[in-house]
């Protein structure tokens, strides 16, 4: 039997039918809300009536949809992370700066896409619910996400033609964890601070990584980093 071409299989595949987008809407609505009441009152302040009034469907619809306020807080964040993975162009390589300062403002942008994923009342939460209950989903769904993020950042670092002070082979997965630890130290200094703003934030970014990144990396390359050239 001759075998359906690929791109008229796909051509023919059934497209979402009016329930299924209905119940998409519905789920990014529920989500919408939820990220501002829980930015406003804070997540334990925020109770399921209150997101369900405010989305204007039934208490038994939003259980089944995340089934707790932490199934809620997991989905925005999966789903803000995965959209920034497809998305955002602050990973992609630059070779128009210094590379301590292409190094600076890629973390700086990572925070600003953090921030829109969720407030800083929403990271701090997340961030005391992984000390408090390591075991949870919450917990579990964060870290694969701290995990995700360690990845570009390694994965950044690795397309460039890194040259080192001191001459050794330069390891992009040992220099991402050290930048990306940096960084992170950084972020929770801004979400615990609800008066600090991202210029604060970026300033610190600066004052830490610039230094840390002369000591590490030959002066030519930090001042006209290169590609590593493709194969």
């Amino acid at each position: 039997m001759m075998e359906m071409p690929v791109q008229q299989a796909a051509d023919m595949a059934p497209l979402p039918g009016l329930r299924d987008r209905k119940k998409a809407q519905r789920r990014a609505q529920i989500l919408r809300h939820a990220a501002r009441l829980f930015g406003q009152n804070g997540i334990d302040a925020t109770t399921m009536a209150e997101l369900a009034e405010a989305t204007q469907v039934s208490p038994p619809t939003l259980f089944n949809y995340f089934g707790t306020k932490d199934g809620i807080l997991i989905a925005m964040i999966a789903e803000g992370s995965r959209k920034f993975r497809e998305t955002d162009t602050a990973m992609d390589p630059r070779t128009d700066a210094g590379f301590a300062t292409i190094l600076t403002d890629m973390l700086g942008q990572v925070t600003a896409r953090t921030l829109e994923i969720a407030g800083k009342r929403v990271w701090r939460y997340a961030e005391a619910s992984v000390i408090r209950h390591p075991d949870t989903d919450l917990s579990r769904e964060y870290s694969a996400i701290n995990d995700q993020l360690v990845c570009s950042v390694v994965g950044f670092m690795a397309t460039y033609d890194l040259r080192l002070r001191c001459r050794d082979d330069p390891d992009p997965a040992q220099l991402g964890r050290l930048f990306f630890d940096v960084w992170n130290a950084a972020f929770l200094e801004l979400i615990r601070d609800p008066e600090a703003t991202l210029d604060q934030h970026q300033a610190v970014l600066e004052a830490r990584i610039k230094p840390l990144a002369r000591q590490i990396f030959e002066d030519g390359f930090l001042a006209a980093p290169t590609l590593k050239q493709s194969c």
